[in-house]
């Protein structure tokens, strides 16, 4: 971590203001306590530390992070053109899997730029409104990246503070006052995603023709049409129960139209898949939290409100 910080800002990163917290509780300058190591992954360690006596996070990437990626990524790209190329089956063609790789590897490579993640905060933060102030008060906030400490390897942000609380932690909780609460949380939960994919477009999913192959099948182009025909129908005839992510299985319906185009031969962009997994994300936590939240009064205020959450 050390060589790290060297390396990106310099060995005089710490008369500059930069502390890291070692492995122990140490108490901030705002007066709260916490350990130094506040997490590590595949990819990254984040340690507690202090800005000029504010208490901010450290992310910094494991060594060699970014060499192996690439290697792997340069590996699975050998492996897609072989199979492409010797492989003259059609299941095999309607995979692309050169395309997929190529997708896959863009999502990889920018994850261990944290300068790139680092961007993304900002454009988070510009999107929702967020002060640029170090006590934001909205109803969704995300962490502050500090100006001039952010390079390729590590990310240093405002700490959220030992006060957050997980989300998990009120999935647990079955109280009246917990499922109460779940309650208050769905909605902006809702809100936000929804702001994210239909206002902002902050997402590479576009939703692009793709190189079809049904219309060359006699019937297919008909048969592709009244498949999703059937599935929109379902979702009309369960508006009779009400909107809710109880009712409604939004992640299912999508399931059913990948389906559908697989079985037709319509190909989708792989990027698509980021949508779709969120959705799924989205959709199981939300309806964990509250049942009864109706999609469209939930989306409502978003829309008379111009996407403001």
């Amino acid at each position: 971590t050390h060589e790290a910080l060297v390396e990106a800002f310099g060995e005089d990163y710490e008369a500059r203001g930069l502390v890291v917290v070692r492995n122990e509780s140490r108490t901030t300058g705002g007066g709260g306590r916490y350990r130094g190591i506040l997490g590590s992954g595949c990819a990254a360690q984040v340690h507690g530390g202090t800005l000029h006596s504010r208490s901010v996070a450290i992310k910094v990437l494991h060594p060699n992070t970014r060499r192996l990626v690439e290697r792997d990524l340069d590996m699975m790209r050998h492996i897609a053109d072989i199979v492409d190329a010797i492989l003259p089956f059609e299941a095999i063609r309607m995979l692309s899997l050169p395309r997929a790789v190529s997708n896959f590897a863009s999502v990889m490579e920018r994850q261990v730029d944290l300068r790139i993640e680092g961007d993304n905060l900002r454009a988070f933060r510009e999107n929702f409104g967020c002060s640029s102030r170090y006590d934001d008060d909205g109803t969704v906030t995300f962490p502050c990246p500090e100006l001039g400490w952010v390079s390729e390897r590590v990310l240093v942000e405002r700490h959220a503070g030992d006060d957050a609380v997980p989300i998990s932690s009120y999935l647990l909780d079955v109280s009246p006052e917990g499922l109460q609460r779940r309650k208050e949380i769905a909605g902006p939960l809702l809100l936000a995603f929804l702001k994210m994919v239909f206002i902002d477009n902050f997402i590479h999913a576009d939703l692009h023709p793709g190189y079809e192959r049904c219309t060359s099948i006699p019937g297919g182009k008909h048969a592709f049409a009244s498949g999703v025909s059937y599935i929109v129908s379902k979702f009309h005839d369960r508006r009779n129960q009400g909107l809710t992510l109880g009712a409604v299985r939004v992640g299912a319906l999508l399931g059913q139209v990948l389906d559908l185009c697989r079985r037709h031969r319509v190909e989708i962009d792989p990027a698509m898949s980021t949508v779709v997994v969120s959705m799924l994300v989205l959709e199981g936590l939300g309806r964990s939290l509250d049942p009864d939240l109706n999609l469209m009064k939930a989306a409502m205020p978003l829309l008379l409100a111009g996407g403001k959450v």
